[in-house]
């Protein structure tokens, strides 16, 4: 069985029948593009990045998310504002945010909140949808209630959420960045993670404890630096 996408986008993917990997989602499987993305242009987007924390933290974990996907919500709503005050604002961790979307309608989720093509925006319209995932994630008439619930909520206007829904080069563009992440770091699934670009490994969904067995290593690596380069300069 498979899945479609809008019909200005169906020559581009075919959505395949997906799965559940103890709190994962599948990303949807692609045909080839129809034209060759460089090594130089992998995993890059024209989208600005969602990022939190400093360049210069020792940790940098990257969370590959889909809007419609219950664990990645789960995961945002318990554990992130406790990373956020533990370890972001400390410095300790920057977090990155990539949309990675496991079906037709979380892309289309997507593309009604990267529609500005603007962080602020799409923290809040991201927010909004997912709070209200229920009603219209893998629902028979998912984009109505995308629709639906950017109206009620003021977010936009009828009109530019169906030319939202319509936007084929945005679509590409989140599907484009999700498949060269799966190419590259070879997950199929959300929520997924990388710490400093190496694909974190875990039995469940990402812990607090998880990341700080993580820092503790690199804390040490971090001071024994830190002392060398000290002692190099005296």
């Amino acid at each position: 069985m498979f899945f479609q996408f809008l019909p200005s986008a169906s020559a581009l993917i075919l959505i395949s029948a997906f799965f559940t990997v103890e709190a994962r989602q599948p990303i949807p499987s692609p045909d080839a593009p129809q034209s060759p993305i460089t090594d130089s242009e992998s995993f890059q987007s024209t989208l600005p990045a969602v990022i939190f924390g400093s360049a210069d933290a020792p940790l940098k974990i990257v969370m590959f998310h889909s809007l419609n996907c219950i664990h990645c919500k789960k995961f945002k709503d318990e554990v992130l504002p406790e990373i956020e005050t533990r370890f972001i604002q400390k410095g300790l961790i920057q977090f990155t945010m990539v949309d990675f979307p496991t079906d037709p309608s979380a892309l289309d989720a997507a593309k009604i909140a990267w529609e500005a093509r603007n962080v602020e925006a799409y923290q809040k319209v991201s927010h909004i949808l997912v709070s209200n995932y229920e009603t219209w994630a893998g629902q028979a008439d998912w984009q109505d209630q995308i629709c639906k619930v950017a109206t009620n909520h003021h977010l936009m206007t009828q009109a530019q959420c169906l030319s939202g829904l319509n936007d084929e080069p945005l679509g590409k563009e989140i599907l484009r960045t999700a498949f060269e992440a799966q190419k590259k770091y070879h997950i199929d699934y959300a929520p997924a993670f990388l710490f400093n670009g190496k694909v974190k490994e875990t039995t469940g969904l990402l812990s607090i404890a998880d990341i700080e067995n993580e820092l503790k290593a690199l804390k040490i690596n971090f001071r024994i630096e830190t002392k060398a380069a000290t002692r190099g300069s005296n």
